[in-house]
Formats: C-alpha cells, sequence, structure tokens
C-alpha cells in the first residue's frame, strides 16, 4: 500500500466536527443578522418618533388656533367671556371640527382670573387664604411676612418673616428672589413653606395642593366670580363681607356639580346673584375672564406632544371695569388694531384676538 494511503485511512473523516463548526459558524451568523435588524428598526422607530413629533406639533397649533377662535367668536356672540359654561370648555366639540381618527388629543382650559393674584396679594388676602385653609393665624403670618419678604425688593424683614440674614444662615446658604415668583415650586425655598406644604417624605401635600389651585403667577387682576373655586369664594366672601354659599350654589346649578351642563353665570354687576361688597375698599371679584390657561395634548401611536399657553384678552383692564362696565362689554366685543390697504388706503381692523403670555412645549406650566 502506498504510503500515503496509509496515512489517510489512519487518520478518518470527522464529519461530526465540520457540521458543528458550520452550524456555529450559522448561529453567530443570525445573531448579527439580528442585532443589526434589532439596531436598524430602533433606528427607523427613534427616526419615526421624531417625523410624527413634527406632525403633532402641527395639530397641537392647529387645536391652539382652533380655541382661540372658539372663544373669540363667544366673546363676539355673548359680550365677554365669564364661564365655561358658554362653551368654549369643549372648543372642538362647539366649532364641530373633524380631527383624524388615529389621533387622540386633549384640551382642558383654566380661567387663572378664577384665582387670587399672588403678585397681587396683600397681608389680609394671604393670612385669610391661609386662616381658610386650615392653618392657625399664628403660623398663617410667619407664612405671608416670609413669601412678601421674599418677594419684596427691599431687606427689611417684617415682623413674622425671614430677609438674606436669615437664608445665608442656611447650608447651603442662598438668598431671597426680592422679585415675582417664577413658579410654585419655589415656595418650598421660603421659611415655613416647606413644613406646611411638604409631607415627611419632601412631597407636596394636601395644603399646597389647596393652595395651587387658589393663587396664580399669571395675572393681577380681579378675581373672576364664575370660575373660582370654593376656597376662593371664602377668601373673597370673608373680605368682602358677604355669604359665599348662597353665591356658589347659583352658580353651580340645581345638580350642585362644578362644570357640569347647568353651570349658571354672572355677567355683571347688576345680576341679582352679584355680591355687593361691604367695603367697596376692598372689592377684590368681578365677573370676567381675562387670562386663560390652555393646555392641548396630542397622541398618535407612541409620539405624543404637548402645548401650553397662556393667553390674555386684550381688550379688558380691571380699571376699566370699576369705572364703566357699559364701555367694557363694548370692549369684549371688539378686537382693535389697524392696518393700511395699500390699493386703496382704506383702514382694515386685523389683530390677533388675544396676548399671549406665555407659550411652551412638552412642558406643563
Amino acid at each position: 500500500m502506498h504510503p500515503i494511503f496509509k496515512y489517510i485511512n489512519t487518520r478518518p473523516f470527522n464529519s461530526g466536527s465540520i457540521l458543528a463548526a458550520v452550524l456555529g459558524m450559522i448561529a453567530l451568523a443570525s445573531f448579527v443578522v439580528l442585532a443589526f435588524m434589532q439596531e436598524a428598526t430602533d433606528r427607523i422607530k427613534y427616526s419615526g418618533l421624531f417625523q410624527n413629533r413634527d406632525e403633532l406639533r402641527i395639530e397641537a397649533y392647529s387645536l391652539l388656533d382652533a380655541t382661540i377662535a372658539v372663544i373669540s367668536e363667544i366673546r363676539e356672540i355673548d359680550g365677554g367671556i365669564y364661564s365655561p359654561s358658554q362653551g368654549w370648555s369643549d372648543p372642538v366639540g362647539y366649532a364641530q371640527i373633524q380631527v383624524s381618527d388615529d389621533l387622540y388629543f386633549e384640551i382642558n382650559i383654566e380661567d387663572e382670573t378664577g384665582k387670587l393674584s399672588l403678585t397681587q396679594a396683600t397681608p389680609l388676602i394671604l393670612n385669610t387664604l391661609f386662616e381658610e385653609m386650615g392653618i392657625p393665624l399664628s403660623h398663617a403670618e410667619i407664612l405671608t411676612d416670609s413669601l412678601l419678604d421674599w418677594i419684596d425688593s427691599d431687606e427689611l424683614t417684617r415682623l413674622n418673616g425671614a430677609e438674606v440674614d436669615y437664608y445665608e444662615r442656611l447650608s447651603p446658604p442662598y438668598k431671597p428672589a426680592d422679585e415675582s415668583l417664577k413658579s410654585l415650586s419655589e415656595l418650598f425655598l421660603i421659611q415655613g413653606f416647606d413644613i406646611f406644604f411638604l409631607d415627611d417624605d419632601g412631597i407636596p401635600n394636601y395644603l399646597y395642593d389647596q393652595f395651587k389651585d387658589a393663587v396664580s403667577l399669571y395675572h393681577n387682576e380681579l378675581v373672576n366670580l364664575n370660575t373660582a373655586n370654593t376656597l376662593v369664594h371664602k377668601v373673597i366672601s370673608r373680605i368682602e363681607g358677604h355669604d359665599s354659599e348662597i353665591l356658589y350654589n347659583y352658580l353651580i346649578g340645581k345638580d350642585k356639580i362644578s362644570g357640569s351642563e347647568d353651570d349658571q353665570l354672572i355677567n355683571s354687576r347688576t345680576h341679582p346673584y352679584y355680591p355687593p361688597a361691604l367695603n367697596p375698599g376692598l372689592s377684590m371679584a368681578n365677573v370676567y375672564a381675562h387670562v386663560l390657561k390652555i393646555t392641548i395634548s396630542v397622541s398618535r401611536g407612541d409620539s405624543n406632544f404637548l402645548l401650553s399657553a397662556i393667553i390674555k384678552n386684550q381688550s379688558v383692564s380691571s380699571t376699566t371695569e370699576n369705572n364703566n362696565e357699559e364701555e367694557i362689554n363694548k370692549a369684549e366685543g371688539n378686537s382693535s388694531g389697524e392696518v393700511t390697504d395699500e390699493d386703496n388706503n382704506s383702514k382694515l381692523t386685523l389683530e390677533y384676538p388675544f396676548d399671549i403670555l406665555l407659550l411652551t412645549e412638552n412642558q406643563r406650566i
């Protein structure tokens, strides 16, 4: 036998090892392909989310324009903006706007002037508010003085307040803002508020929720009685000297549920249920919605977009209301502003019906 054949015969071919190697290579290739496909899918999905986000942004702004148009139309028809019972709480339903079936949306409109203005709050208003929230007067005065010291521009410390010397002794030290609050979360930096407005785990508690729903950072107007909650009504009634229960029961209608279809409204100071202040010098209320917060959320599939806006009725001021209510009714139904038509030199009235005070995307305000 030739030596080479002898060598081959003594080292037989191992087909099992080759098959295992081939299967291993196939498994490795499959893993690589699957990893590549997963990465490609993630990239496509990631790009799709941004593309959908742009489409949702357009949808959200379209809904905002429609909402403002509805509010403006109602103002024209009714002579003012008073209460959601006028129909502006559901602008899509009011205008019968057709929205694509695959688009989920939610529009929330809140009257900021249904709350107490925190930028115009006095010691009397703040102390009364804290007391109505169930905080004893001795502690209420600490919160009131500390808050006013925080936002005023001087370094004079009120009787129960705190100024620079107090905050610089804290760890870490900091200084009071000496200006109006930018956010309600700023309250937790102020003496006393962390004690009353946070629970043992440092989470905002029910007192904070009550305060948040009763005050606004976005207006310096009188309070709209039509949209004020029970706490705000109690504060106003104590200061002005009238019965808040009679008024509130009238506004919420026969079903005694706020925000339902049978809610009623007061559209003038001559209305039978408008409560006259026993002390006109302490008048805090009116019947108009001046500043509205509009929150629009839209989503399609896994993509979502949030648009928030603070708008102000540019035609009305509280000063005018106090002087001449008839003029206000005219102003509410008329938005001013002139542009010139170059072809015939005629003047046309054209102006956005509201001032936009704040506009944010994907951030709640």
